[in-house]
C-alpha cells in the first residue's frame, strides 16, 4: 500500500523532475527518511566493504561462478544474493562462496520481489558497504578506462549514485545453449547508441540512498541540492547529494537471454566485442 500512496502523492506534483525526486521518498516514508538522516549524521563508522553487489536470482545457478569470479577480479568484495524460489540447487552452488564469507545468501520467495529485495539489501547493509551495485546475473560490469571498478569509483566519492549504461550482447547467430562461459559465447554487441542501451544500472552509496525505484531513465534526487545534470538518470532514490553518469568510462555488458535455451534474435547492428 505504501507504494500505491507514494504514486498517488507523487502524481499530485506538477513539476516532472520534482515528482520523480519525491516518488522514492514518499515510498520510503518521510518519517523513516528523517530518522535515517539522523542515524547517518550520528554514525561515523567505516564500512567493512568498499564495494558489494546485490542481486536477486531464480534458477541462475549455472551462471553464478563466472559472474562472481569476474566481479571479484574487478574489486567486488561482497555479494548479497537473494534467492527467489530457485529449484536448481542455487544454494549448494553458492555454498563455497558462503563459507568464504564472499556471499551473503538469503532465501526470498514471492512474486515480483526485485524491488523488495533491493530495499531489504539497502536497509540491512546500509553501513556495511561503501558502494552497492544493483545488477542482474546476465550483466557484467566492465571498466573501460580503469583497471577495476573500485579504481573507477574512487573519483566519485562525493556522489550518491553512479549510473552505468547497458551494452546489449545478442545471440551472435547461436540457436542452442552451449557449455562455454557467457563472456566467451556472446561476442557481438549492439551499437552503444542503440535504444536498448539507454537503460542504466546504478552503483549507490547506501548511506545516501533511501530506496530503489524502477525509474531507469529519470533521477530520483531529493532536494534541496540539485543534480549537476538533470538529464542523467539513476534507478535509486537518493538523499541530498548528486548523481553521476559514467557511460564513457564504464559499461554493463548484458548478455541478452543468456540463461535460456532458446536465444532471442539479437538487436540490430551488432558489433564484435
Amino acid at each position: 500500500m505504501k507504494k500505491v500512496y507514494a504514486e498517488i502523492l507523487a502524481g499530485l506534483i506538477p513539476h516532472k523532475m520534482t515528482r520523480n525526486r519525491m516518488r522514492g521518498i514518499f515510498r520510503y516514508g518521510l518519517a523513516n527518511a528523517v530518522q535515517l538522516k539522523r542515524r547517518i549524521n550520528n554514525d561515523h563508522s567505516q564500512p567493512e566493504h568498499f564495494l558489494a553487489v546485490c542481486a536477486i536470482a531464480k534458477n541462475e545457478g549455472p551462471y553464478f561462478k563466472e559472474w562472481i569470479e569476474w566481479h571479484l577480479q574487478q574489486g567486488v568484495e561482497k555479494f548479497y544474493i537473494y534467492d527467489n524460489e530457485s529449484t536448481d540447487g542455487t544454494k549448494d552452488i553458492l555454498e563455497p562462496y558462503i563459507k568464504q564469507g564472499i556471499v551473503d545468501y538469503k532465501y526470498w520467495p514471492g512474486y515480483r520481489q526485485q524491488l523488495a529485495a533491493y530495499d531489504d539489501c539497502l536497509e540491512v547493509n546500509r553501513f556495511s558497504s561503501h558502494w552497492i551495485a544493483f545488477i542482474d546475473l546476465d550483466e557484467f560490469i566492465v571498466p573501460i578506462k580503469d583497471k577495476s571498478i573500485t579504481e573507477f569509483l574512487k573519483r566519485f566519492d562525493s556522489f550518491a549514485a553512479v549510473e552505468i549504461n547497458w551494452l546489449i550482447y545478442g545471440s551472435g547467430g547461436q540457436e542452442h545453449k552451449a557449455p562455454e562461459a557467457v563472456m566467451e559465447r556472446f561476442k557481438f554487441h549492439s551499437n552503444p547508441d542503440h535504444r536498448l542501451n539507454r537503460h542504466v544500472k546504478s552503483i549507490v552509496n547506501p548511506r545516501r540512498v533511501f530506496t530503489v525505484v524502477m525509474r531507469q531513465r529519470k533521477s530520483q534526487v531529493m532536494p534541496p541540492i540539485p543534480m549537476d545534470n538533470p538529464s542523467k538518470s539513476t534507478s535509486a532514490s537518493v538523499s541530498p547529494s548528486r548523481t553521476s553518469s559514467a557511460s564513457t568510462i564504464m559499461q554493463s555488458n548484458r548478455a541478452r537471454n543468456s540463461s535460456r535455451n532458446n536465444l532471442e534474435e539479437e538487436p540490430a547492428a551488432l558489433k564484435e566485442r
